[in-house]
């Protein structure tokens, strides 16, 4: 897969990969699917983020509980898309 080194867009939807490195490949655009999937479903932010600066958490945390009655299919396709490595 052909990684790009220059980094377009918003912070809060880079995967742990591209912040601890300065390259990106699809898996990352992938990844930023999954925090708009998680958003569109539960209306916030799927790590505990209190501005740009708190990133770290990305980096250490899982995402926070999918919301009961959501449809399986879709806890299973945001869990995989916010897979990390």
């Amino acid at each position: 897969m052909r990684r790009k080194s220059k980094l377009w867009g918003s912070p809060v939807y880079f995967s742990p990969e591209m912040l601890s490195s300065s390259s990106f490949s699809l898996a990352d655009d992938i990844w930023s699917v999954g925090v708009i999937m998680y958003e569109i479903n539960c209306g916030s932010h799927p790590f505990n983020l209190k501005d740009t600066e708190d990133l770290s958490n990305i980096m250490t945390a899982d995402f926070q509980s999918l919301p009961e009655g959501l449809n399986p299919r879709t806890t299973k396709l945001i869990a995989r898309l916010l897979a990390k490595n």
